[in-house]
């Protein structure tokens, strides 16, 4: 099984292989001030282990280190971006793996 969760992580992390261009299926945006942002990154790595996928498919971004452009849409933390959807502040479990689940569906997310 984590010979798939290696994979998938390869695919999410190319651009030119996902159809939205977007650098990672998941993306979350902290701060070093960020009080949730670690609390929520593990949350999604323990959904995704839990569903079979590596951890490292997950993008993080330090919001001080991003321009205006980069940073449009995000006005609270943590941001993340699962594929088409995005959740702003502390998402319950279920609205995370219905997310991941959602997106895992999509042919350039899972192999």
């Amino acid at each position: 099984m984590e010979r798939l969760a290696l994979k998938a992580a390869t695919i999410c992390k190319s651009a030119e292989s996902i159809p939205c261009e977007r650098n990672s299926c998941i993306t979350i945006y902290t701060s070093k001030n960020c009080l949730f942002c670690d609390l929520v990154a593990t949350k999604i790595e323990e959904i995704l282990v839990h569903l079979g996928f590596s951890p490292y498919i997950i993008r993080k971004l330090e919001v001080d280190e991003l321009d205006e452009e980069e940073l449009a849409g995000i006005y609270l933390l943590p941001t993340v971006n699962i594929c088409d959807t995005t959740l702003h502040g502390i998402p319950s479990e279920a609205t995370v793996t219905d997310a991941v689940t959602r997106a895992i569906f999509k042919g350039c997310f899972s192999t």
